[in-house]
C-alpha cells in the first residue's frame, strides 16, 4: 500500500507540470493491476502536497441513478452499455458544479474496440460555423432539465430517463424531501431551480450559456453536451437537427483515438478536453475495466 501510495505521488508530480499546457496526460505502465491497488495509489496522489492535496470529485449525472458500479470503492467508467458509442464530452457540464479533472485508469482493455476519445474544446471553437454558436447565443444558451418523482407515488407512465428522487439522492424509500433538497444543494442547485408539485415530482433546471472562459488564457470555450441531441435552448426551443449535425461533424474532425492498455492512465482536463468511448466487444473471457475518478470540483459557470 505504501509503496503504491508512493506511486500515486509520483504520478502526480509527473502530470501536474504539463496538464496545464496539454490538457491532457498519458501515463503507460503504471503497476496497479486491479482496482484495489489503484485505490491505494489513488490515495497517494490525492494525499501528495506538492502542489498541494487534491480535493476528490463526486459524479452525477443527468438521469436516475445514484452514481456509477464501483469496484473496490472506485468508480467505473460509464454505464453506457459497449454496443453504444460514448460521444466526446465534458464530464458534469450540465450540473451547476462540475470537476475540473478526469481521470481513467485501465485495469483490463477489451480484445476488441473500446478506444477512448479525445477532442479539445478550443478546436470545436474554432471550426464550429458562426451560426451554430450565434444560434446558441441567441436562444440564451441552454437550458437542462431532469424530472425525478416519489418512490412512494410512482406515476403511471414515468417519464423517459426519469426515476425516483429517493435513489438519484441514494436514499431510501423513506427519504424525505428535506433530504432530498439537501442532496441537491450539495450539487450546487438553488431553491429556484427546484420545483415540487403537489405528487411530489421534482423538476431540476440550470441555464448554462454553452461556453467555458479558459481561466488560463480567457478564451472562450464551447462546453455543452448540445451534440447528444436531446437537450433544448433556455428558451426552450429545440436545437435544429442541422445544428446538432454540424457539432458532431465538426467534433468528429477534431477527435483522436487510441487504446487504453492495462496500466496506462488518463488525466485531463475536464474544461478543456474531452473524453469518450468507441464501441467494443464485451467478452466474459477479457472484460474492459477502466476505473474513473474526479478532482478539482468547480461550478460550471
Amino acid at each position: 500500500e505504501e509503496e503504491l501510495g508512493a506511486w500515486g505521488a509520483a504520478a502526480r508530480r509527473a502530470f501536474e507540470g504539463s496538464l496545464d499546457k496539454t490538457g491532457a496526460v498519458l501515463l503507460r505502465g503504471l503497476p496497479m493491476k486491479s482496482a484495489e491497488e489503484f485505490g491505494h495509489f489513488w490515495r497517494g496522489c490525492v494525499a501528495a502536497e506538492e502542489p498541494e492535496p487534491l480535493v476528490e470529485g463526486k459524479y452525477s449525472s443527468m438521469g436516475p441513478s445514484s452514481g456509477r458500479k464501483k469496484m473496490s470503492g472506485v468508480d467505473m467508467a460509464t454505464n453506457v452499455p459497449p454496443a453504444f458509442l460514448l460521444l466526446c464530452h465534458n464530464e458534469m457540464c450540465y450540473n451547476p458544479t462540475t470537476v475540473g479533472r478526469i481521470c481513467l485508469y485501465c485495469v483490463q482493455d477489451a480484445p476488441m474496440g473500446g478506444e477512448s476519445l479525445i477532442a479539445r474544446n478550443s478546436d470545436l471553437n474554432k471550426s464550429l460555423p458562426k451560426s451554430v454558436s450565434d444560434f446558441v447565443r441567441e436562444h440564451g444558451g441552454i437550458l437542462y432539465t431532469r424530472v425525478y418523482y416519489d418512490a412512494n407515488r410512482p406515476p403511471k407512465a414515468p417519464p423517459v430517463g426519469s426515476g425516483p428522487w429517493q435513489t438519484k439522492c441514494g436514499l431510501g424509500e423513506d427519504g424525505t424531501k428535506e433530504q432530498a433538497i439537501a442532496f441537491f444543494k450539495d450539487m450546487g442547485f438553488t431553491d429556484e431551480q427546484m420545483d415540487w408539485d403537489d405528487e411530489g415530482v421534482l423538476t431540476l433546471t440550470n441555464v448554462h450559456p454553452g461556453f467555458y472562459k479558459d481561466p488560463s488564457t480567457g478564451e472562450e470555450l464551447w462546453w455543452n453536451i448540445i451534440h447528444t441531441g436531446n437537450i433544448k435552448a433556455a428558451d426552450g426551443t429545440p436545437f435544429p437537427k442541422k445544428v446538432v449535425a454540424d457539432i458532431q461533424r465538426t467534433g468528429w474532425e477534431h477527435t483522436y483515438g487510441f487504446k487504453l492498455r492495462p496500466g496506462d492512465w488518463l488525466v485531463c482536463d475536464n474544461i478543456r478536453v474531452q473524453h469518450g468511448r468507441l464501441p467494443y466487444l464485451d467478452d466474459m473471457r477479457q472484460q474492459r475495466c477502466l476505473l474513473t475518478v474526479y478532482s478539482h470540483p468547480m461550478p460550471s459557470l
